[in-house]
């Protein structure tokens, strides 16, 4: 999906690995990937039921922190944003 770290908040972070906001393009690609396999499964015969998953690491963001790209108000907006998605 990405190689290289990731950003979950906005693109000031984003180091052209994306980010996973919802104007960044992991979010997105995740889902229609997501949804390619659960269609896979289901014309197979199975009945997939996805219940979430949610994998925040942060160090990319930790490090925009700590060199002022980002702020830890923002961070906790992006995690919050990234839960609600």
């Amino acid at each position: 999906l990405c190689s290289g770290w990731s950003a979950m908040s906005f693109a000031a972070a984003d180091t052209g690995a994306g980010n996973w906001s919802p104007s960044g393009t992991l979010f997105g690609t995740s889902k229609t990937i997501l949804n390619a396999a659960l269609s896979a499964a289901t014309a197979t015969g199975y009945t997939p039921s996805f219940k979430g998953v949610l994998w925040a690491q942060g160090e990319w963001d930790a490090d925009a922190i700590n060199t002022a790209v980002e702020t830890a108000d923002d961070y906790r907006t992006a995690l919050a944003t990234m839960i609600g998605n």
